[in-house]
């Protein structure tokens, strides 16, 4: 069968006749169906405030920021709260776009105009944001590590540029005994996921590109043993971060009360981090830590309250990490937060309606 070179002619009349005739059957928006439309989102808005307005117990808000790309994503508020029939519900209450470099002024300016809007600022218990923090030290690995990430994507590459490399790679990598059925996979700049993804494939081939290095003379960026033992501890720091990610990202319910164990499994292993051996690796430890400890001073206090009011959890998690982490001043740690639940239970008992039923109840 011949093809054709000929360049094919292209009718511009029937085309565009073609295009009209598809915009004409395109269901076209009358002044009736918009007003009906803005009628019909009032009500669903008034619906939600009149729940709100009638709701006697306190509304959780989380803040989330979802990202779309480096230049734009969407910051997301939501408040959770418990129903009359004691189900924990959920009602979205504002979803905008907005620049990831302006989120911190967004916040607070969002916050306090739907506060204000939704007339529940009275009624507002708690506040959780994004958990932006995991992401300004995913960033400080990805940084440190930015020259052994860039030889193993461009070897991952390499490997993949022609049939005959890809077969000579999986003729070394059959040499080493690595398991075929592990998939060398590339990374996206704009999700770190992705690039744990590729660096947690590479280690497992490290000894066939090390092979590969030796027998095919065209291939000269294989990573060094101490390229790749770096990369091996610091894809075991990436591990842990996406694990809690995943952990925040898959609960229904993203109230502080989940955040306090897994932010303290993060600041155990930080300390451990910064005892490492390899200077390389402490001093990037220390850097993460710096803006970890930053982050734990100005929410450490309300998270422990959060865990303790799960009556599934109480005190016993915070006197489990608390000595772990504060070790000899754990006691006088937990007396601040104990203290601090205190003082506003009593607030909180003196300004309830049903505080002539409570009276005596303050601790």
């Amino acid at each position: 069968m011949e093809i054709s070179e000929e360049p094919v002619i292209v009718n511009s009349s029937r085309l565009k006749s073609v295009v009209w005739n598809d915009f004409d059957r395109v269901k076209k928006a009358t002044f009736t169906r918009v007003e009906a439309d803005c009628i019909e989102i009032y009500q669903k808005k008034q619906k939600v405030y009149e729940v709100l307005d009638k709701l006697s117990g306190k509304i959780s808000l989380s803040a989330d920021m979802l990202s779309a790309n480096e230049d734009s994503g969407y910051f997301s508020l939501i408040p959770h709260f418990i129903d009359d029939d004691w189900q924990l519900k959920k009602k979205t209450l504002s979803f905008i776009k907005v620049n990831p470099s302006h989120i911190g002024d967004v916040l607070s300016e969002v916050i306090m105009m739907n506060l204000m809007d939704w007339d529940i600022d009275r009624k507002l218990f708690s506040r959780t944001c994004d958990t932006n923090i995991i992401k300004l030290m995913v960033q400080d690995v990805l940084e440190a590590l930015s020259e052994v990430i860039h030889k193993i994507s461009k070897s991952i590459r390499y490997c993949r540029s022609s049939r005959a490399t890809e077969e000579k790679f999986n003729e070394v990598a059959q040499i080493v005994g690595v398991d075929g059925n592990n998939c060398l996979s590339h990374d996206n700049p704009l999700c770190w996921n992705s690039t744990y993804f590729m660096l947690e494939a590479a280690l497992r081939y490290k000894d066939a590109f090390s092979l590969l290095q030796e027998q095919d003379p065209l291939y000269k960026i294989c990573s060094s043993e101490v390229e790749w033992s770096r990369a091996s501890v610091i894809t075991s720091y990436l591990k842990l971060f996406f694990e809690v990610t995943n952990v925040f990202i898959g609960t229904k319910y993203s109230t502080a009360n989940i955040y306090f164990h897994e932010i303290c499994d993060i600041h155990l292993r930080l300390i451990e981090w910064c005892q490492n051996t390899d200077a390389y690796v402490s001093s990037m430890a220390l850097k993460m830590k710096t803006k970890f400890d930053e982050y734990w001073k100005n929410c450490s206090l309300a998270l422990a309250v959060a865990v303790i009011l799960d009556p599934w959890f109480k005190m016993k998690l915070v006197e489990y990490y608390y000595p772990q982490i504060y070790d000899s001043s754990s006691t006088d740690c937990m007396d601040i937060v104990s203290n601090f639940m205190k003082a506003h239970y009593n607030g909180h008992a003196t300004c309830s309606p049903l505080d002539s039923h409570n009276h005596g109840l303050a601790c």
